[in-house]
């Protein structure tokens, strides 16, 4: 099942543009500055949000959801490879939260599913057993 917050990939160039700036992606995965990569498509804007947002938008535009096929790939790998299956690429996403020293908090997976009074009960009942890691509501201070 695809991941929350990365659908669906298209990217077909073999050079990544990121807003007006040009990242280049060669074979040698050595590379690949993450750190640098992240900040060129988040150049110019300075709100954390805005950030988040503008990696995310750019990397679900950029690169191309692929099937799984268990093999395991570092993030430069999957960046050259510019795309993997949902979490690799929710591992991309991560990375450059990181490398833009962005606060975040991974979740497995988020299903939606009809409004149901159970359903709730049940949630509310799991995080009162195990503490606020069951909500994806939950934040760190």
């Amino acid at each position: 099942m695809k991941s929350f917050f990365l659908l669906l990939f298209s990217f077909a160039a073999t050079t990544i543009l990121a807003q007006q700036n040009t990242v280049s992606i060669t074979g040698d995965t050595t590379k690949i500055d993450t750190k640098a990569f992240a900040e060129n498509i988040v150049s110019g804007i300075n709100d954390n949000y805005e950030k988040a947002k503008t990696l995310l938008d750019w990397l679900s535009n950029h690169f191309e959801w692929k099937a799984t096929d268990y093999k395991n790939r570092t993030v430069k790998e999957i960046i050259a490879r510019k795309g993997g299956n949902c979490f690799e690429l929710a591992t991309v996403y991560m990375t450059l939260l990181k490398e833009l020293n962005l606060v975040y908090r991974p979740i497995a997976e988020i299903n939606i599913h009809k409004l149901s009074e159970e359903r709730g009960q049940t949630a509310a009942q799991k995080v009162k057993e195990n503490g606020n890691r069951m909500s994806v509501f939950w934040k760190t201070a």
